[in-house]
């Protein structure tokens, strides 16, 4: 995490993780990687059979339109196209999969966002899980959303039908500009 889109550089980053489990045997089975989400990017990758302990996918919203004006990358059919990916990706490896969803006020959490993607995800219970995460300030003008909207949002996507596992990650350090919402999560029932 933190080096940009790994999957740019899939060579290097493959060649990386199979130094790393060659040198230290504790690597493997204990890495994680985060990712966009790039469809073929990711099934290729798959093919390499790196043994991971997590798969992160940057998913942000259930509707093309929405993802792709925070995600430019996203093409037309990249919400699902993305889902599938991962669900592959998980299926062919074992991985423990997560979709990450950035919940922004007013922006992707409404009532039809949590139909869209409880939709658009059933039968991938076994391979997925989500990830609601909360961003530290605003994301391309729009404004982050509470723990309580994260929260709110779960409770739409779990009414709506969702079947996934899913957990509300929360923030810590963001009084110092230093906060991450992806490390540390309360599990919820």
């Amino acid at each position: 995490m933190g080096i940009g889109e790994p999957l740019d550089n899939l060579e290097n980053i493959v060649s990386s993780m199979q130094s790393l489990i060659a040198s230290c045997g504790e690597y493997k089975g204990n890495m994680l990687l985060a990712t966009v989400g790039h469809p073929t990017r990711l099934a290729r990758f798959a093919t390499y059979k790196i043994p991971l302990r997590y798969l992160w996918v940057s998913l942000h919203a259930a509707f093309d339109e929405k993802r792709s004006e925070i995600m430019p990358f996203n093409k037309p059919g990249g919400v699902r196209k993305t889902i599938a990916a991962a669900v592959d990706f998980a299926t062919q490896t074992g991985t423990s999969t997560w979709l990450n969803y950035m919940v922004l006020k007013g922006f992707n959490d409404q009532p039809e966002d949590a139909e869209r993607l409880t939709h658009i995800l059933r039968g991938t219970e076994a391979a997925v899980s989500i990830m609601l995460t909360k961003p530290n300030g605003e994301v391309d003008g729009k404004k982050g959303s509470s723990a309580d909207d994260v929260q709110a949002f779960r409770s739409l996507l779990i009414e709506a039908g969702l079947k996934n596992e899913s957990v509300v990650f929360r923030s810590f350090g963001n009084e110092t500009e230093s906060g991450c919402g992806e490390f540390i999560f309360t599990p919820t029932p």
